[in-house]
């Protein structure tokens, strides 16, 4: 069975030794941002972080196990990551990840420095990375998904 959502306190060992497996330390774990995962038959197989700003989501990390990667659990993440912020306020969702295709084929597309909000532009992880941006209006984003 499948379990796509945000993690609960009875999911925190599962997400330290998943993390931990693929490399991560445990500074890499925020208490201020939100964590979101999936399971697979009890077993952990991908998580991701994120938080909101304002009307603004900020996709912080998506991490999918090596040997499930391609499986679509990282589209299932962000769309899961996306529906609860957009169902909390959220009008825009950004992510500062390197891989375009990923981001694309769920909408996002490439915002230029001069063309991003104040706000974001004041966050620290962007301004210290030379990674692209990306961002998606949440406005009617899953209005024909069912």
């Amino acid at each position: 069975m499948i379990s796509v959502r945000k993690a609960i306190i009875d999911d925190i060992d599962d997400i330290i030794n998943f993390l931990s497996s693929l490399g991560y330390s445990d500074t890499d774990i925020y208490k201020d941002k939100d964590f979101f995962v999936y399971y697979e038959n009890s077993l952990l197989l991908g998580c991701g972080t994120a938080y909101s700003t304002k009307d603004y989501c900020i996709i912080d990390n998506i991490v999918v196990d090596v040997k499930h990667r391609r499986n679509k659990i990282g589209t299932a993440l962000v769309k899961t990551i996306l529906n609860y912020y957009e169902i909390n306020g959220a009008k825009k969702a950004f992510a500062l990840n390197g891989c375009y295709e990923f981001w694309k084929s769920l909408g996002f597309q490439i915002l230029k420095s001069d063309e991003q909000p104040e706000l974001i532009k004041n966050i620290k992880d962007f301004n210290e990375s030379n990674d692209v941006l990306y961002y998606v209006n949440l406005e009617g984003y899953f209005k024909n998904c069912c």
